[in-house]
């Protein structure tokens, strides 16, 4: 009895919770725009996992992002920054783990994003992002695209110019042998006058009655 007293509980509870979640407003009706997910494109969740890429957060957070702020364009080939103060508030933090929108500038230009301008019918000026391999039909692509390396800037020198470096470098080399030859033969020449000039002393020294 007192196990089915339990079990009655929990279903009580559970249908409570249930009528509760649905009694919740809908988007439409907290007035937040609907998202724009193109047909058949699932909606990924928030995936806050290191082992995601830097595409697959953008991907996501466009998905959720209220198209007021950020959005698809209609052909779902790029994507435009309406809000970029709101971007860096509300979106940038939740789902890149970027506070600077700077640097999430430098994050797509690192994956060659190209940045164009966007007027829209009011005419304001906005910013548009397009890459051929970030699309919103194909949220595979993110996932598949891997971070571009940075190339390590090195100066670029020629046969002569390494060959005129290496003949400086050895004449000074040997200018140095050649000083130290000659600080060598005068330290001996030195020695050898003390030597006479001790072997004189020492001659007098005998010859003293």
């Amino acid at each position: 009895m007192a196990c089915n007293s339990i079990s009655s509980d929990v279903h009580a509870v559970l249908v409570d919770q249930r009528a509760r979640m649905e009694a919740l407003p809908t988007r439409p009706e907290l007035g937040l725009p609907p998202t724009r997910r193109a047909p058949g494109c699932p909606l990924l969740r928030v995936d806050t996992d290191s082992s995601t890429t830097f595409l697959q957060r953008l991907y996501n957070m466009l998905e959720h992002c209220p198209a007021h702020i950020a959005s698809w364009s209609t052909a779902g080939s790029s994507f435009t920054i309406y809000d970029p103060r709101a971007l860096e508030t509300n979106m940038l933090p939740q789902f890149l783990h970027i506070t600077k929108t700077a640097r999430f500038v430098r994050q797509l230009a690192l994956y060659q994003f190209k940045r164009t301008r966007f007027v829209d019918s009011n005419g304001k000026v906005s910013v548009r992002y397009h890459h051929s391999h970030f699309v919103r039909d194909d949220p595979t692509i993110p996932a598949t695209t891997k971070h571009p390396r940075r190339r390590s800037w090195r100066p670029k020198t020629n046969d002569s110019t390494r060959r005129k470096q290496l003949k400086a470098t050895l004449s000074e080399l040997v200018a140095s042998v050649r000083v130290l030859q000659a600080e060598i033969a005068a330290t001996k020449a030195a020695l050898l006058v003390e030597h006479a000039a001790l072997d004189q002393i020492k001659t007098k020294c005998n010859t003293v009655p």
